[in-house]
This record gives structure tokens, sequence and C-alpha cells, in this order.
């Protein structure tokens, strides 16, 4: 199942208490073009899943990193890495067990939409494919 996260907070209560084994939950976590410093605003949704890690200690975590299709492939996928690698770091920092953690860029190999490389698109679509997602899994 794949959810928004305005309402993770909700959405991972009730994963918890359910017989579901993952969820992921898309971000909107917007970075600066071609970089991967994380905004104040990016701190701030991450540091929503450190407390959902913290209060849930039977969930691990997968964090994947997308691009859109503008740019080089094998730049964006290096981008999309350095980006992942900003998240996983961030939370690191505030106290998570890094084997509860792994992260990973895909560049623009996954594009949601029909933007793929040479489809003119406005920004609006383009946006929807420059997002961060995490992939919450119970452990036994």
């Amino acid at each position: 199942e794949e959810i928004e996260e305005d309402d993770s907070y909700f959405n991972l209560q009730y994963f918890n208490k359910s017989l579901e084994k993952e969820i992921t939950i898309t971000a909107n976590i917007y970075f600066p073009a071609g970089s991967a410093e994380l905004s104040k605003d990016a701190q701030n949704i991450i540091y929503q899943v450190v407390v959902s890690l913290n209060q849930y200690p039977n969930l691990v975590m997968t964090i994947s990193a997308h691009t859109d299709s503008r740019g080089e492939d094998g730049s964006n996928l290096q981008l999309s890495e350095r980006r992942a690698k900003s998240v996983v770091d961030y939370i690191l920092l505030n106290d998570i067990n890094p084997i509860r953690i792994t992260g990973k860029g895909f560049g623009e190999t996954k594009i949601l939409n029909k933007c793929k490389s040479g489809i003119q698109c406005t920004e609006d679509e383009h946006k929807i494919n420059r997002r961060t997602e995490f992939k919450f899994i119970k452990q036994e």
C-alpha cells in the first residue's frame, strides 16, 4: 500500500496494528536542483520519520530517492544516491540504529507519469517524479 505523508502518523499507527508486513509512504521532500542538501522543511518531514521509528521499534525502513527525467541518466542516478544518503545520514544523526535503515537512489528509472526523457512536461508534472519514499517493514 502506498500513502502520502500527510496521513503518515495515523497510517503508521493503523499499519502497526494490522497484519500487513510493509507500507510505503511517499514524502514530498524537495531538494534544490542538482543538490542533495536537506532544507529545513525536509528535515522536519524526516524528523517525523525519526519519531515514528522511536515509537515503533519493531519497524525497519528502506528509503528510495527518485529524480525527474531531466538531465543525464547517470547524473540523475548519482544525484538520487546522494539524496538517499542525505536522508539516511539525517536519520542516523538522531540516534536511530543503522541496522534499521537502508537507502538507495533510483534516478529516473521509476517515473510515475508520462514524463520520461524527451517528453515535454510541465514543472508540476516533473515534480511528481522527484520524490522520496519511505518503506516501513515490520520485523518479527
